[in-house]
């Protein structure tokens, strides 16, 4: 949330970093503003150029657990013929305000239509700030500014972006900054928060560092959220929902990636790049939503297996295997699509237990439902093809 005034900046709130455009325009010097950083963690600011930049108001928001943050502001209005905007030259940040940790960096990318990517990268300075010196860019260039603040093992721990159009008077980004949560930290932030119920699940900050290499670690974390008296009836334990996290791209197999983590109740993003999803949410007793399968995937066996999903994703055309996908998945109701041609019975033997509350399965040929109806005669009713 932004308010205008003429005469001074004011911030309110923690981890925040001001960004301010300044203005080049046909006669004369490029506007400017000197930014200080007052007691109790404000700023002030002091008009140095002659040719109408705003000072600005930045109203910081954040909610109860700081998850999210209003970061950084690039704002000019100006007047008379002004041919290019330039973000300020030097833009210098407060590090302690963006949460750049020690030996960490800050990675500002500005990318727009028709012009080059430009990546910046900075490190903590002996003042407690980092800097970056900005080029110029055009006025009416669709820019988008993205900031990724790192940790000293490169793992992302503040992330943000905004796209707005450079316009002729007057410019605003509002970049929301989001905490994350290094996989490196996942475990000790885990360990300080108490048992509680499926719904009441902990909604996590997206987890950075993960790698096909280390899903393993990931796995063994949340399998141990799960209490000793925890049952497919009853399970138990700290629940969590990792829907906030996107897998990175990279990953091709989450083959058990998950299997048996009892207390998952919403999935992560699944990246474009996956192929094997064999059992990958199998046992997962208080899944409740599943994502969206990328097209690529070829193997679902047993993918959702003994979870609480209430809706079936849609089967891509590239899937080959999809036996025991939705076995035990007794709260799933609603459609299924397949579009993917099955024709192998053993590829989709023990598809769905759930014919009683399924509406309707939508196959792409006869020869799929004749493989399904084989080896589940119940489906036949409910199972079309175009």
């Amino acid at each position: 949330m932004l308010i205008y005034r003429k005469t001074q900046s004011v911030l309110i709130g923690c981890l925040t970093a001001l960004l301010l455009l300044s203005c080049s325009g046909t006669g004369g010097a490029a506007d400017s503003v000197a930014t200080t950083y007052g007691a109790g963690g404000g700023t002030t600011s002091a008009n140095t150029g002659s040719g109408g930049i705003s000072a600005i108001d930045i109203l910081n928001r954040s909610n109860a657990d700081d998850m999210e943050t209003v970061v950084a502001i690039l704002s000019q209005t100006g007047g008379g013929s002004r041919v290019n905007y330039e973000l300020s030259r030097i833009v210098t940040l407060n590090a302690d305000d963006i949460g750049l940790p020690a030996g960490g960096k800050v990675i500002l990318t500005i990318s727009g239509e028709g012009m080059d990517d430009i990546e910046l990268t900075a490190e903590r300075d002996a003042d407690g700030t980092v800097s970056f010196e900005i080029p110029a860019i055009e006025t009416g260039t669709t820019v988008t500014v993205s900031m990724d603040v790192k940790n000293a093992t490169n793992e992302t721990v503040r992330i943000g972006s905004e796209t707005q159009s450079l316009l002729g008077e007057e410019s605003r980004f509002d970049i929301k900054l989001t905490r994350c949560l290094p996989l490196s930290e996942l475990e000790s932030y885990l360990a300080s928060l108490t048992e509680n119920t499926a719904g009441t699940a902990y909604k996590l900050p997206p987890i950075t560092g993960i790698t096909q290499d280390n899903l393993s670690t990931l796995k063994s974390i949340l399998q141990g959220l799960k209490s000793g008296s925890s049952t497919y009836d009853a399970p138990a334990g700290k629940f969590v929902d990792l829907s906030a996290t996107t897998l990175p791209e990279g990953i091709t197999s989450l083959r058990n990636a998950f299997f048996d983590c009892q207390t998952l109740v919403k999935a992560p993003v699944l990246p474009a790049s996956v192929t094997d999803l064999y059992r990958c949410f199998g046992d997962c007793y208080s899944l409740i939503e599943a994502q969206e399968i990328p097209d690529g995937v070829t193997d679902m066996q047993s993918c959702f297996n003994s979870t609480r999903i209430t809706s079936a994703p849609v089967i891509p055309s590239s899937v080959t295997n999809l036996r025991a996908c939705f076995q035990g998945c007794l709260n799933m109701s609603g459609d299924i699509v397949i579009k993917a041609s099955i024709t192998e019975s053993a590829n989709i033997q023990y598809f769905c237990d759930s014919a009683e509350l399924v509406s309707a399965i939508y196959v792409p040929d006869a020869a799929t439902k004749n493989a399904l109806v084989s080896v589940s005669p119940s489906l036949e009713p409910i199972i079309h093809t175009p």
